[in-house]
């Protein structure tokens, strides 16, 4: 991993400045890759599409701020905790569209299974609102996709614990023939069936 200068970005609400993490070059040598489409690549680390800015504490999208090279590295990638994210949702979630709420949503749902349900840990439950509002954000991601992909929707809709949908969306869709979405579907049809909503790691 070869960092590059840091991206400082000002805050659209108070117009205070961050830095940010950059990369020349990485790899993904050690990756992982989840079912939710998350990933972690110990050299190619992941700087969040969302921002909270350290100065005034309101959200922010940072691709759309405005920005400029710093003079220096950084290694800040502004990873949000969970309650982060819902705060993120609630102050932002209504006034973003296209790419950028995708991103939000997307977001979120890793913040949402890494908190209560990525891999085989044992996790707490979330409160019925928690549950509720993960629901209203899986939905949303229903056109954040291709066609073709309706299987991943499927298994955001499992992990929500919404097992009819996904499995009318694995049946309206059809197996793949083969590939990943093949393996994919076959798992969101099983983990239906035992009403699981864990998230696994892809195995290669």
């Amino acid at each position: 991993m070869l960092p590059g200068n840091a991206l400082i970005v000002k805050c659209p609400h108070c117009k205070k400045e961050k830095e940010l993490m950059t990369l020349l070059s990485g790899n993904t040598f050690g990756g992982k890759q989840w079912w939710d489409l998350k990933t972690s690549y110990p050299m190619l680390p992941h700087v969040s599409w969302v921002q909270k800015c350290p100065h005034c504490g309101q959200y922010f999208m940072y691709e759309t701020a405005k920005s400029r090279e710093g003079d220096g590295c950084s290694g800040e990638r502004g990873r949000l905790s969970y309650p982060e994210l819902r705060e993120a949702w609630a102050e932002l979630g209504s006034k973003l569209k296209g790419k950028q709420r995708n991103n939000l949503m997307l977001e979120y749902l890793w913040a949402y299974n890494d908190e209560f349900q990525r891999g085989d840990a044992v996790y707490g439950e979330p409160a019925p609102e928690e549950l509720e509002e993960f629901r209203t954000v899986v939905r949303g991601l229903v056109d954040a996709f291709p066609v073709e992909s309706d299987i991943i929707y499927a298994e955001f809709l499992r992990e929500a614990g919404l097992f009819e949908e996904a499995v009318e969306t694995v049946r309206r869709t059809g197996l793949p023939e083969s590939g990943v979405y093949r393996t994919l579907a076959e798992i969101v049809l099983q983990k239906c069936e035992k009403k699981d909503t864990s998230v696994g790691q892809i195995q290669h």
